[in-house]
């Protein structure tokens, strides 16, 4: 191989070297330039998954059967097991039941039609 081809093969592999990282494929979760992948399916990329403290393996970190995910969307604690009992709107439905039902946690009626999510037929729809 001459000095030119040599020359030209490094150029490439340097170019394509700088684009794979730049892409962010999430194979590198402790790289804070490649975190975007979700490993284990709980709405929280892995960086984010550093970021709260959580396991980026493990889609409920906690164990208290709430997603990592919907916990941190919904101002609840992804490492605190024990706030799936707790009520933090007070309409008598745990967090755990609020996320079953896809209602929010934080809100006693979800769908603003007045009536508190545990006495309504239809808490999310209006």
């Amino acid at each position: 191989m001459n000095r030119k081809s040599v020359s030209v093969l490094m150029a490439l592999f340097m170019a394509l070297s700088a684009l794979s990282a730049v892409s962010g494929d999430g194979t590198d979760p402790l790289d804070p330039s490649d975190g975007g992948a979700d490993w284990d399916g709980d709405g929280l990329t892995n960086a984010e998954e550093q970021t709260h403290g959580t396991n980026m393996n493990n889609a409920d970190s906690d164990g208290d059967g709430l997603p990592d995910g919907w916990e941190a969307d919904n101002g609840l604690s992804p490492t605190n097991g024990g706030d799936a009992n707790g009520d933090n709107d007070g309409d008598g439905l745990t967090n755990a039941q609020e996320y079953a039902q896809g209602t929010n946690p934080m809100n006693s009626d979800t769908d603003g039609d007045g009536k508190p999510d545990n006495v309504d037929q239809f808490p999310t729809d209006p």
